[in-house]
């Protein structure tokens, strides 16, 4: 594997906030090197495709669109639904598919070589679904939703 481009792995959008994540003790030099090896791993495995646009679709379909955030309204807490803002939905890609990497029984760089190249297992972007026993009654979610828009 040719790791003479270790040094410039920092070029792409996605890859400063990769190696932040990776990073551990302020290890930057170890988390560059093994995203490096990860993008050399994806180039071998896929030579025709752009390894950097391999894992920006893989944070794509990982990322979240919508969430629940806890919103008080008269004394009660509610689970209101509520759009993600796209750079902490990104971020929440890059960390899942750290999380589901780390998960592998392999080196680092190979597991994260192994969750871009693979789709995930439903096969698409994940998704909440808002599901509970104690929801209230259906004016009290509508009423959150209409104090959180004024």
């Amino acid at each position: 594997m040719n790791l003479s481009r270790a040094r410039g792995v920092e070029d792409h959008m996605h890859d400063k906030q990769i190696v932040r994540e990776l990073m551990r003790d302020g290890r930057r030099s170890l988390a560059t090197s093994i995203f490096g090896k990860a993008i050399a791993e994806i180039r071998l495995r896929r030579p025709d495709s752009n390894p950097r646009g391999l894992v920006a679709a893989a944070i794509r379909v990982r990322s979240p669109i919508i969430e629940v955030r806890p919103r008080n309204v008269g004394g009660r807490v509610y689970q209101v639904p509520m759009p993600v803002a796209p750079r902490r939905a990104r971020r929440l890609g890059i960390v899942w598919l750290l999380y589901s990497a780390g998960k592998r029984r392999s080196p680092m760089w190979q597991a994260i070589a192994d969750e871009v190249i693979e789709p995930p297992p439903d096969g698409g972007p994940l998704d909440v679904t808002l599901v509970g026993p104690r929801s209230g009654p259906p004016t009290r979610p509508a009423r959150a939703m209409a104090l959180r828009r004024a």
